[in-house]
């Protein structure tokens, strides 16, 4: 059923914007004349994708030099990584970013390693929120200089982001360290400024990089070569594949149109927020795994790239599986330390919980579409959070004794279903802005009684396709994607 469904609506999808297209209802610059083979146009709205994908393109001889140089070095003289780290983001720093970038990179380094020698966590974080509330005007301020440099600031502002998170894990970990402060530097520039992940991420954590930055040379064998050529070109086949499906998806305009998207009907309005869901988490495996790909071929512990979001049912597997790294800062350098002991109360995780939410808030950038996305997250965290609570009453067990294996599989999938489509809302939030999730909400409730049951029973099944892939990966019949055993 889940499979039809999820067809049908990307079949809709498909025909609709089709139809809107040679209408003229879309707007003409969001779609360009695209491969000649398949005689259509591209979808290219998506303006992190075309800016992202343009940037990594760029950065791609950049990155090899990092590459051949870190590994000479590393075999002549291991010490001097730091130095060849931060050589080469500097020179593409200085080609590519306005001088202004540079500076406040420089002065965030700085910064946090002083602020180190006050062995203070409060002094860390409030370091850290200072630089968070700055950033999120620095958009604002320099556009007022670089009216021409658009992007180099759009890339400014996400690399701002991932920089800061990386200076305040450093911080948080070398604070109760007697590491001598050279020594300490000399690391921290090797963490900081690591190319690959430094201006689109993934984020990787202090104390799993610096354990291999020393890591003696490796001869590369064949072995070694191929599985970075496999990596390669496994995310440059998901980068077709994502170019490809812009020629028949439409789902990026579409979603600027919310007024021809109504008349449509649910099924559309739908598909276009699952379309959108595929895509992102495509645009994601791509931008990451090519950070990963090169890591992983210089020896670091990488997390694995996203999981693909239309097989997560649970609000707190989405936010474990599919950005590893982000998810990792936050549970040990917020959550963990609220929460303290190894089984807190409901309300301490909860508590942690909300700071957490408070911090993705600000960091992803504060405007309205973020505020509502998260308040629907922590909702959906806390509703999982009190079933999982109810678990362990008397009445659950009754229930359990009385229900066989099967049953209570099924009845996982009922609680779960509700929280599946409150899940899509704030994906449609967040992919869209919150106007098309208020729009997405009214048509359910407008709709008839026969649309939400339909509703209803699609998320009922997509709960039990996650289930059973779930136990299929525990079972070892899929392969699992979690790399880092310690997570």
């Amino acid at each position: 059923i889940w499979i039809i469904c999820f067809l049908y609506s990307f079949y809709n999808v498909y025909n609709s914007g089709n139809d809107l297209h040679h209408e003229g209802l879309l707007e003409k610059h969001d779609l360009v004349n695209g491969w000649e083979i398949l005689a259509r146009s591209k979808d290219v709205s998506d303006s992190d994708w075309v800016l992202w994908t343009a940037f990594l393109y760029k950065l791609m001889p950049w990155i090899l030099a990092h590459l051949i140089s870190c590994e000479l070095v590393r075999y002549w003289n291991v010490e001097a990584i730091p130095v060849c780290h931060v050589a080469i983001t500097a020179l593409v720093l200085h080609f590519h970013f306005p001088m202004a970038t540079s500076l406040l990179l420089i002065t965030q380094f700085l910064l946090f390693y002083l602020v180190t020698k006050t062995k203070s966590r409060f002094m860390v974080w409030m370091l850290g929120i200072c630089f968070l509330i700055m950033f999120n005007s620095v958009p604002t301020a320099l556009r007022e200089y670089y009216i021409t440099h658009y992007d180099a600031i759009t890339l400014s502002t996400i690399c701002l982001g991932w920089f800061l998170i990386r200076c305040i894990d450093f911080a948080l970990s070398e604070l109760d360290n007697d590491t001598s402060d050279f020594k300490k530097f000399l690391d921290f520039t090797a963490y900081a400024f690591y190319l690959p992940c430094f201006f689109l991420g993934p984020f990787i954590p202090y104390d799993f990089f610096i354990n291999k930055v020393y890591a003696k040379y490796e001869a590369w064998n064949w072995h070694r070569i191929k599985k970075l050529i496999f990596d390669i070109s496994k995310y440059c086949l998901w980068y077709h594949i994502y170019e490809t499906a812009s020629h028949y998806f439409y789902c990026h305009s579409m979603h600027f149109n919310p007024q021809v998207l109504v008349p449509l009907g649910l099924w559309t309005l739908s598909g276009v927020g699952l379309c959108m869901a595929q895509f992102f988490f495509i645009k994601y495996v791509v931008i990451y795994g090519s950070s990963i790909a090169v890591a992983r071929a210089e020896g670091y512990p990488v997390p694995a790239h996203p999981k693909c979001v239309n097989r997560i049912y649970r609000y707190s597997d989405m936010w474990r599986n599919f950005d590893r790294g982000f998810y990792l800062f936050i549970f040990r350098c917020i959550y963990q330390p609220i929460c303290g002991a190894s089984n807190p109360r409901l309300y301490k995780k909860l508590y942690a919980s909300f700071i957490c939410f408070c911090f993705v808030f600000i960091w992803h950038g504060i405007n309205f579409t973020v505020f509502f996305w998260c308040i629907l997250n922590y909702f959906g965290l806390t509703m999982e959070a009190l079933w999982n609570v109810s678990k362990r009453s008397h009445l659950y067990s009754l229930v359990k004794v009385h229900l066989s294996k099967s049953n209570m599989r099924r009845l996982h999938a009922v609680v779960a279903s509700p929280l599946w489509i409150m899940a899509i809302i704030s994906n449609f939030i967040f992919f869209g802005g919150h106007n098309l999730g208020v729009i997405y909400v009214q048509e359910i409730v407008k709709g008839s009684w026969l649309a939400g049951l339909t509703l209803l029973v699609i998320a009922y099944c997509m709960s039990q396709i996650s289930i059973e892939t779930d136990n299929l990966q525990e079972k070892g019949y899929l392969t699992s994607i979690n790399h880092w055993k310690s997570f």
